[in-house]
């Protein structure tokens, strides 16, 4: 079953690794303010900074906490800055926009992202936060899609996101299958539910579980973006339908071979 897990594991890894990664287009203007502030961090230029916020954000930033964020704004050697998500709200004629961005370096990379807001379309756009990341290539590599040194917990959990939708296809298999079954398609929709819902981060290793909760399906492998920074997120259901149908399918057949045998021992008798 690891190895059957652990398949998977890398072709699911192999597929979403090889989509390329959509190339994000935000409002040149708001682009250029992200990247305006981002230099001014590197460089140290704190009033710059102050100089693009709100009042309402420069009331909250003391010029100690923007100081506090130059070491984390590398500048010299990165590859390139690759936007790679983005949220934009309109409010009446206003507008509010996160920018994240990814600064890649030889030996790890930066994630940079800012909030901003503007009153209308031909408005500036002023600053109302920002958060910088640094991580090295080592801690990055723990957000990848791999089994390397992942705890015994890890993978037993892995096993269980594999195996609960598994379940459930077997389920509906057999409901189908199932010879004088009533009402399959009702069977093989209770085959799909699932009680409570478990999750973990493939990256830490820290899980959780709801017990208040139905779902149908309710497994998979999900990540917040294209990149290492954000941690893959597995999740599952317990099939406590698959196993109700598995069971009346049992039974349906038991059934099914006791009526076939009846008249046999009718005619030995």
């Amino acid at each position: 079953m690891k190895r059957a897990a652990g398949l998977l594991l890398v072709a699911a890894a192999l597929a979403l690794t090889g989509c390329k990664p959509p190339a994000l287009k935000a409002d040149p203007a708001a682009e250029a303010v992200a990247r305006a502030v981002y230099d001014d961090v590197a460089a140290g230029r704190v009033e710059a900074v102050r100089a693009r916020m709100t009042p309402e954000a420069k009331a909250s930033a003391s010029p100690e906490q923007i100081q506090a964020l130059r070491p984390f704004a590398r500048t010299a050697g990165t590859v390139e800055r690759r936007l790679i998500n983005m949220q934009t709200v309109f409010n009446g004629a206003g507008q509010a926009a996160v920018l994240v961005y990814e600064l890649p370096f030889p030996n790890g990379a930066v994630l940079y992202e800012v909030r901003m807001e503007r009153t209308g379309a031909n408005a500036p756009w002023r600053l109302l936060g920002l958060t910088l990341n640094r991580a090295s290539n080592a801690e990055l590599a723990k957000g990848s899609l791999t089994m390397t040194d992942r705890s015994p917990g890890q993978l037993a959990f892995l096993a269980a996101t594999v195996l609960s939708p598994l379940l459930m296809l077997s389920a509906i298999v057999a409901a189908v299958m199932a010879p004088g079954l009533k009402r399959k398609w009702l069977w093989a929709l209770l085959a799909l539910a699932g009680v409570g819902a478990a999750s973990m981060n493939w990256t830490t290793g820290q899980a959780g579980f709801q017990v208040l909760s139905v779902n149908l399906i309710g497994a998979g492998i999900s990540k917040m973006g294209f990149s290492n920074f954000y941690a893959w997120i597995l999740k599952f259901t317990l099939p406590v339908g698959a196993v109700i149908v598995h069971v009346v399918a049992w039974k349906a057949r038991q059934a099914a071979k006791a009526k076939a045998a009846a008249p046999d021992l009718d005619q030995g008798g």
